[in-house]
């Protein structure tokens, strides 16, 4: 009987995954959040922020050749800390997404209620939930020409807008640089870091990659490199081209803001909208079906039994969407950030403390990336109880 060998993913083909990993509708909030939070200084928070995921992402990556069994930050987290450590892992990661869902979910209302008014952003954005969460229950995927299509319309709007803003670039827009003082600048990591994540589920990908051990931390690193890049042309044209007092007014959104600066491009700045709805909508459709798929083979490794299967999986990752939606509405990108960096933090320490023995190389990038993910972890955490005790 012939065996059918397994296709291999190129370098190439695993960078472009890594990118389509990260890329997200989330870059589209950034713009006005961290103008108002920093202003122009952010860029230097992005720089930062880039060479810590990159860090993390290395790490990570050396985690999942080490511990390749299903159940992803479950079984990382229990390679040093047991079921316990396990169980915080593998809950850190996914509160910390469905968090970020819903941040989303509100990033799509506010654009949507400028076509339908009658409707609070709140409704929109719950109704918007709902429909997907169905349709991923129906077993309605994206197809793989649908994923090509969502990732040309991230891309096409932030050319546009990068292309755009250009055309009325002035280092004067640069001034005042750090408006909000030094502590601003680790104030806005939450903001940054939610533009890259998704760059662990690269690592995913170790067992279809060729020569995984060189090419995987590559493709890490051109898709970091590239997304980095990326986002850095992106607000940079934008911190040159509008002055931070557009930012500053009440629900601003970046299509609202974009419309006042440019309001002969009405038709451009609608096509913008219309481009940021669907990208995001592709986004919650593919992560609400991917967390009921990592729920299902968390509980595997859990439990023997078959206890969660994917239609009731993907129904509770809506529940979990519409509670953090309601309830961590003010502290919603610090939390995502605290939770997620979390799971990363617990997983990596398996390259110093886990079951299977490395070497030294291998436990510096362990203690590096754990370093990095305590101090995310304590910026945020101290965001979070100073907004909890005001």
């Amino acid at each position: 009987m012939t065996t059918v060998k397994q296709q291999k993913i190129s370098l190439f083909m695993a960078t472009i995954a890594g990118a389509n990993a990260m890329i997200g509708a989330g870059i589209f909030s950034n713009p006005v959040a961290i103008q108002t939070a920093v202003g122009p200084a952010a860029l230097i928070t992005y720089v930062g922020v880039i060479i810590a995921v990159w860090v993390m992402a290395l790490a990570l990556a050396r985690v999942a050749e080490l511990y390749p069994q299903e159940g992803s930050f479950y079984t990382y987290g229990k390679a040093w800390g047991g079921h316990t450590m396990g169980i915080i892992s593998s809950m850190s990661y996914i509160m910390g997404l469905t968090l970020a869902l819903s941040i989303l979910m509100r990033i799509i209302a506010a654009e949507i209620v400028y076509y339908l008014p009658t409707f609070s952003v709140e409704m929109l954005g719950l109704m918007t939930l709902w429909i997907l969460v169905a349709l991923n229950m129906l077993g309605a995927a994206l197809t793989r020409w649908g994923q090509i299509i969502l990732i040309i319309l991230t891309l096409a709007p932030l050319a546009l807008i990068s292309a755009l803003c250009l055309t009325k670039a002035s280092l004067a827009n640069l001034t005042p640089f750090m408006p909000m003082g030094y502590s601003s600048l680790l104030y806005g990591i939450k903001f940054v870091i939610f533009g890259f994540f998704g760059f662990e589920t690269a690592t995913s990908l170790y067992a279809l990659v060729e020569r995984p051990e060189k090419n995987v931390p590559r493709a890490l690193t051109l898709s970091i490199l590239f997304v980095g890049a990326l986002y850095l042309l992106f607000i940079t044209s934008i911190f040159l081209a509008i002055p931070r007092e557009l930012f500053l007014q009440p629900d601003s959104t970046l299509s609202q803001v974009l419309l006042t600066m440019f309001p002969h491009y009405p038709w451009l700045v609608d096509g913008i909208r219309i481009s940021i709805i669907i990208t995001i909508m592709g986004t919650l459709h593919s992560m609400i079906w991917g967390l009921g798929e990592l729920l299902c083979a968390a509980m595997r490794r859990i439990s023997s039994r078959n206890i969660l299967t994917l239609r009731p999986a993907v129904a509770l990752v809506g529940a979990l969407v519409t509670f953090n939606y309601f309830a961590f509405s003010t502290i919603g990108f610090t939390l995502t950030a605290l939770l997620l960096v979390v799971s990363y933090g617990t997983s990596i320490a398996a390259l110093v403390a886990g079951s299977v023995r490395t070497d030294t190389k291998t436990k510096i990038l362990g203690y590096t990336g754990i370093a990095v993910a305590l101090f995310i972890m304590s910026v945020a955490l101290f965001e979070v109880i100073t907004r909890v005790t005001r």
